[in-house]
């Protein structure tokens, strides 16, 4: 299983780095302006941790996708040599994460179950830069990540759980940098280099329980699953990309080819089902990462 998934890290995918890169670089036809677009890919897995639940506590499990590939377009425009604005979008993508065994326990005995989770996630991402050479620019950003994560519970000998369906959107703003330098002579070549900073604040939203028959029915009226709830809590996000960047200057395309590691990091908020209804949190850590490969037209 790990052989196949790096083996289609390996194959690659499509980042919202070559037209930013692009946008620093002189206009074509002597212009004090530029345009690029661009369509880019990631073959990414991602692992998170879930808050859990049961009568006599609760606490977090971690999963872990299977590889998938996101499709990410892109577009830059440069004012003049020191200002340009970007922006990206991730494009709705669905995962299926490894099935997990725990133990459950229930008024004080313990029982098996298996957890299967799958979700859904969608980012975006505006940008205004300043370059301070060609080589190296600062950006100012706002970031915002969605995600729709459903976890199925089976017990022998209970009624099958379905946890409801658990809405989070991280939002924010962000600190980014971004630096080149170059490998052959002109530049056709070069190394480049990412990382962006910010705390998110990450709202989770739960739906009405009526859809959910164990709601109705003592220890599991004081759940916090089964209670229509929303919190927020900041999460501090970090990504860092790098990679190659090649420029054949012949045609006007840019291409890229690197590796991008992002992660958010915070509490998981977690309430017990037991009379006590009592809450606390613990640390959580959501990460995507994976190859990248992007392709990006000036204009």
């Amino acid at each position: 299983m790990r052989s196949r998934k790096l083996a289609g890290l390996l194959v690659g995918a499509l980042l919202f780095v070559p037209a930013a890169l692009c946008a620093g670089d002189p206009a074509p036809g002597g212009k004090n302006w530029s345009l690029s677009v661009g369509l880019k890919g990631w073959y990414n897995d991602w692992s998170t941790t879930l808050a859990r639940y049961d009568t006599e506590g609760g606490n977090q499990i971690a999963v872990q996708s299977e590889g998938r590939f996101s499709v990410i377009p892109n577009i830059a425009w440069a004012f003049n040599e020191h200002w340009s604005v970007s922006g990206s979008y991730f494009a709705n993508t669905s995962y299926d994460f490894d099935t997990v065994y725990d133990v459950y326990d229930f008024g004080g005995s313990a029982y098996y179950e298996t957890i299967t989770t799958s979700a859904k996630r969608k980012e975006w991402d505006v940008h205004a830069w300043y370059h301070f050479n060609k080589h190296f620019r600062m950006g100012l950003g706002y970031k915002e990540i969605d995600k729709d994560i459903t976890s199925s519970r089976a017990i022998p000998g209970f009624t099958f759980f379905e946890n409801p369906l658990r809405k989070q959107k991280a939002s924010g703003v962000v600190l980014t940098m971004m630096g080149s330098g170059a490998l052959t002579e002109g530049g056709k070549v070069q190394l480049y280099a990412v990382t962006s900073l910010g705390s998110l604040n990450q709202k989770t939203q739960r739906p009405d329980s009526t859809d959910y028959q164990y709601c109705h029915t003592p220890p599991y009226a004081n759940n916090i699953y089964c209670n229509p709830a929303s919190f927020s809590e900041n999460q501090w996000y970090n990504n860092l990309e790098a990679g190659f960047v090649f420029a054949p200057h012949t045609v006007p395309f840019t291409y890229t080819l690197g590796y991008r590691y992002q992660s958010m990091r915070g509490n998981n908020k977690i309430q017990d089902t037991s009379s006590t209804g009592r809450a606390f949190s613990l640390k959580s850590s959501d990460v995507i990462r994976g190859f990248t490969f992007g392709v990006s037209y000036r204009f």
